[in-house]
């Protein structure tokens, strides 16, 4: 199939598909294939605080940043995403106006 993946903007009505993925790549990376033993409550409050559909709301509401993600047309599941915002780490060699990849 030609185009099976798209790369577009994400929207409000990606949040939930999004919350899952993130969720789901935490647990799979570091639970599961790194074997790190996580207690659920600490990885209740990460998901709670930077993966839940509300902080992906504010991500694409922020005029600041941009989501996207990648989608299969094959089934409209969103299979990978990205998060670009403004670089605020400080350092002397970036400098204003550069971004970060998440």
């Amino acid at each position: 199939m030609e185009n099976q993946f798209i790369l577009r903007r994400a929207d409000i009505s990606d949040i939930d598909a999004l919350s899952q993925l993130s969720q789901r790549t935490v647990r799979e990376t570091f639970v599961e294939d790194l074997c790190i033993t996580y207690p659920e409550k600490f990885l209740d409050s990460y998901f709670h605080s930077s993966a839940s559909p509300q902080w992906f709301a504010n991500k694409i509401n922020d005029p600041k940043r941009a989501v996207w993600v990648i989608e299969d047309k094959t089934n409209d599941e969103i299979v990978a995403y990205a998060v670009v915002s403004p670089c605020y780490y400080g350092l002397d060699f970036i400098s204003t106006g550069n971004f970060q990849l998440s």
